[in-house]
C-alpha cells in the first residue's frame, strides 16, 4: 500500500493551502485528492473581481496561481477522484476513472472538503419537480462551466453573499429582470457589494418577503410573495426561474464519527469543512494552518502541550 506523509481531502483554497504548507514544512511526500476535473473548487466559479484583492484577481484567476504553486511543491496530484471513505488509521479508499478502487495510507490527513447547499426541503416551498427550480450553486454552475443561463426572468430566494452574487453575474450575463426575495427585514452581511447590487439596472428587491405559493406549468412561471416592509401585501411575480440560495453546511461526511478526536489522530480540518466561510483569504490561513499541524505530526516534531 502507497504511504504519504500528508493525504489533502480536497482542492479548494484550503487544501491547495493545506498542501503547499506541509510540504514546506517538511512533508515529503504531500497528496491532494480532488472530486472535480481540476484544482480550485469554488474559486473556479467566480469570474468577477475578489473583494479585498489587489489588481482585480478573480477567482479563477487565484485558482490557477495556487495550482502553479503545487506544481512547484512538487505535491501529487489525483483529481477526478471521489474519496469513499477514511478509517481512524488513516487509510483513505477512493475511486477514479484511471486507477478505479484503491486504498492508500497516509500518516496524517487534512479535510478540506468544502461545504455543500443545504437542501431546498428546509424552506417548506410546496412545488412540483418543475424546470426552472434550483438552487444558486446550480446555476452558477450553468452559467460559468456551460455557459447558459438558468432563465431571463429570474427569481431569487435568499439574500445571502451566495444569492448576492449570483444576481450581479445574471445581470452581467444578460439577464432581463432579477428579483432578489429576502425573507429578513435587511441582508444578513452588508458591504458595499449590496450597495452596487440595487443600483443595477434590472434588480429588484424584496425585503421582508417570502414565497407563498409557486405557479407552474412544466416549468415555473410565477412565484406570489408576502411582503412585511413597509406593510403587509401580496404581490406576483412572473419569472421562468426560481433560484434558491437556502446557505451553506460544512462537508463533513468523512470524518464526522470520530470529529471530536481528529487532531489526536493526525486528521485536521480546514477551510469551509471546519466552518463556512465566504472569505477565500480565511479558507487559505486556515488550509495554510492545518497543512503545518499536519506535516509535524507526520514527521514527529509536534510540540506536545
Amino acid at each position: 500500500m502507497e504511504t504519504y506523509d500528508v493525504a489533502v481531502i480536497g482542492g479548494g483554497a484550503a487544501g491547495m493551502s493545506a498542501a503547499v504548507a506541509a510540504r514546506e514544512k517538511g512533508a515529503s511526500r504531500v497528496l491532494i485528492l480532488e472530486r472535480d476535473d481540476v484544482l480550485g473548487g469554488v474559486l473556479n466559479e467566480l469570474i468577477e473581481p475578489l473583494t479585498g484583492w489587489d489588481g482585480g484577481l478573480t477567482g479563477v484567476e487565484l485558482a490557477d496561481s495556487m495550482a502553479g504553486r503545487t506544481v512547484v511543491r512538487k505535491v501529487i496530484v489525483k483529481t477526478g477522484t471521489l474519496v469513499l471513505s477514511v478509517t481512524k488509521d488513516r487509510i483513505i479508499k477512493y475511486v477514479n476513472g484511471v486507477e478505479g478502487v484503491k486504498e492508500v495510507e497516509a500518516k496524517a490527513i487534512v479535510f478540506a472538503t468544502g461545504a455543500r447547499e443545504r437542501p431546498r426541503g428546509i424552506l417548506n416551498i410546496s412545488s412540483k419537480r418543475s424546470a426552472g427550480i434550483m438552487s444558486v450553486g446550480s446555476a452558477r454552475k450553468l452559467i460559468v462551466n456551460d455557459g447558459f443561463l438558468p432563465g431571463k426572468n429570474v427569481v431569487i430566494y435568499g439574500g445571502d453573499r451566495n444569492g448576492i452574487y449570483l444576481a450581479r453575474m445574471l445581470v452581467v450575463e444578460g439577464a432581463r429582470r432579477v428579483t432578489l426575495v429576502e425573507p429578513g427585514k435587511a441582508f444578513k452581511n452588508w458591504d458595499e457589494s449590496m450597495d452596487r447590487l440595487i443600483r443595477y439596472p434590472g434588480v429588484d428587491v424584496k425585503l421582508g418577503a417570502r414565497i407563498l405559493e409557486i405557479s407552474e406549468n412544466g416549468r415555473i412561471t410565477a412565484v406570489k410573495i408576502r411582503t412585511s416592509t413597509p406593510e403587509e401585501m401580496t404581490e406576483v411575480i412572473e419569472c421562468d426561474a426560481l433560484l434558491l440560495s437556502v446557505g451553506l453546511d460544512p462537508s463533513r461526511r468523512l470524518f464526522k464519527r470520530f470529529r471530536r478526536s481528529l487532531d489526536e489522530m493526525g486528521m485536521y480540518t480546514a477551510g469551509n469543512a471546519e466552518e463556512v466561510s465566504y472569505d477565500c483569504r480565511m479558507a487559505m490561513e486556515s488550509g495554510a494552518e492545518a497543512g503545518t499541524e499536519a506535516a509535524a505530526f507526520a514527521t514527529g516534531t509536534k510540540q506536545t502541550e
